[in-house]
Formats: C-alpha cells, structure tokens, sequence
C-alpha cells in the first residue's frame, strides 16, 4: 500500500505535536525501514513554510527543507499540468480548495490507496482511504 502524506501529518511529524502517539510512531518507523511507501507533494513544501517564513524562523525552515528534500523514503511529487487539470476537475466535482484538490490529485496519480490527513473536509472515493492522522491505529499499517 502506498499512503499520501497530508501536509499536516508532515507538520505533526516535524513538530511532533500533540497527536503523535504509539500509532504515528510506528507509522514513521515504517517509512524509516521502508516497510510502507509514501508520498507527498511539491505544495506541501509550500504549505510547510509558511508559518515558519512568518516566524523567520530559520531553524523551521531548514527543517522543512531537508524533510521535503531529495529523501528516498519521503518522494515529493512535482506539480505537473496533468496534476493540476485533475485537481480542477475535483474541485468542480467536490468544491475542494484548490491546495486540497493538488494533494488528492497528486495521490491519485502516484497511485496511492491511503491519503493521511487531519483535513476533515476530504472525502474518501472507491480508489483512495482516508485516514485520519489523529485516529491512525494499527490496523491502518496493513
């Protein structure tokens, strides 16, 4: 199973925030030991800094940057032409925001199965699960 990382779950993990328990902990061991495929997008690099940026928070967002980098267990798919007509035509179809529309585009077309969100507001589809970060289980791991 190849799972999309939302990028509040990518905030989570950086800022090991109140919803990290034993669940996310083993979830990132995962990844670590590439034992379950992720992805993200280019935009959750965007996302990611912008709080760090009005901080001028240095730390952040170099942070940010080398998790968002070129890291074989954390891919960040680019935002092609193709990515952003799929993200249109969801947001005609569902009324996502145009950022939520780019990540579950970008799922779609890396062929994910699970999206790993927070956002309440994204819906699952016969081709791809949501799983709430904050409720993820171990049973969401298989």
């Amino acid at each position: 199973m190849r799972y999309y990382l939302d990028t509040n779950v990518i905030i989570s993990a950086a800022e090991r925030s109140n919803s990290f328990g034993p669940a996310q902990v083993l979830f990132f061991a995962h990844i670590d030991q590439r034992r379950v495929e992720v992805v993200t997008s280019e935009i959750t690099l965007a996302e990611c800094l912008v709080k760090p940026f009005a901080d001028k928070d240095i730390f952040a967002v170099e942070t940010y940057m080398a998790l968002l980098g070129e890291q074989p267990s954390l891919p960040v798919v680019p935002i092609s032409r193709s990515i952003l007509l799929s993200a249109a035509q969801l947001r005609a179809e569902t009324k996502l925001k145009l950022p939520d529309a780019i990540h579950v585009a970008t799922a779609k077309w890396a062929e994910c199965s699970a999206f790993v969100t927070n956002d309440r507001g994204i819906k699952e589809s016969d081709d791809l699960r949501i799983i709430m970060w904050d409720q993820l289980s171990e049973t969401d791991l298989s």
